[in-house]
């Protein structure tokens, strides 16, 4: 399995020739995924060493993609407070992100299934502040982009609020409260991740593995999911249509449930008036068109 996630995590990476950008600005202190991130993260990892003082806590949980299919090489980091509600610094490190975040900070990657763990302690809360003990979370889809979600809040903590836990239940990635549960000595959560869920800005990549990889410079109009109904136009919609037309004149000519199947432009195109995506790529560029909940058909 271990090896599964390594081959899953460098076929997503290697059409990256920089970083993900970050999206759902704003996001202080979001280029930290990328210090000390591992080179072959595993489904399994460890935020705070062990011995580490604290109650021992596993987070755990799947990552999903909007219509709730797992999704797997999605990296998910995540960073706490120690015993003392403080940020540890990582011994010789110098100032930036990533020590901001302190040393009990941790990578893993989704497995086949989705899944995803870390082994760690029960943080706490900051000393001075009315803020419930958390733990931040940030995704990287490999090859798409990065952005926060929302903490894991714990429903036992007497510093949470009824309005935090409403806010949070419709939050960034989905639902961050979770209620611990004592399992042999030691504290268990789960908090599942809806991918791009409330992230202002975020258009939905390709999955990890699948033919064709989708560029964030190719996709506009965030959305819903795509009707999978759609079928593509006669190719003689396309004549007078190249790459040297923007997006938005490329789908007011072809107008609704547009796909090209020739012309040296892929393009998947739903009703911009309702708010639904569209998908607009040149074949260089993006390869196979491919958007969330879209499985593309009689792709020539």
């Amino acid at each position: 399995m271990r090896a599964l996630t390594a081959l899953l995590f460098v076929f997503a990476t290697a059409a990256a020739h920089a970083r993900e950008p970050i999206v759902g600005l704003p996001c202080e202190g979001c280029e930290a995924v990328f210090e000390g991130l591992p080179a072959a993260p595993t489904s399994h990892a460890r935020i705070a060493p062990a011995g580490e003082p604290g109650e021992p806590l596993v987070l755990e949980g799947r990552v999903l993609d909007a219509g709730g299919a797992p999704r797997a090489g999605i990296v998910v980091y995540a960073y706490h407070t120690d015993t003392h509600g403080l940020y540890p610094p990582i011994p010789g490190a110098r100032d930036g992100a990533a020590n901001r975040h302190g040393r009990l900070r941790g990578w893993a990657i989704s497995d086949a299934d989705g899944r995803y763990r870390f082994d760690t302690i029960r943080p706490a809360s900051y000393p001075t502040r009315d803020v419930p003990a958390h733990i931040h979370m940030h995704v990287l889809e490999p090859g798409c982009s990065t952005y926060y979600i929302d903490d894991v809040l714990f429903t036992d903590d007497p510093l949470l609020t009824p309005a935090q836990r409403r806010a949070h239940a419709v939050g960034r990635g989905g639902d961050g409260i979770t209620t611990p549960v004592r399992e042999q000595g030691r504290w268990q959560v789960t908090r599942d991740i809806r991918v791009g869920a409330a992230v202002p800005g975020y258009v939905a990549c390709a999955a990890a593995g699948t033919a064709g990889q989708a560029d964030a410079t190719c996709s506009t109009h965030d959305a819903t999911l795509v009707d999978p109904r759609a079928e593509p136009l006669d190719p003689s919609r396309f004549i007078g249509i190249d790459r040297r037309l923007d997006t938005r004149t490329i789908v007011e000519r072809l107008g609704p449930a547009a796909r090209d199947v020739g012309s040296g432009l892929h393009v998947l195109e739903w009703e911009v008036s309702d708010g639904r995506r569209f998908l607009v790529s040149t074949v260089g560029a993006c390869a196979t068109p491919v958007a969330a909940g879209f499985q593309p058909h009689g792709t020539r």
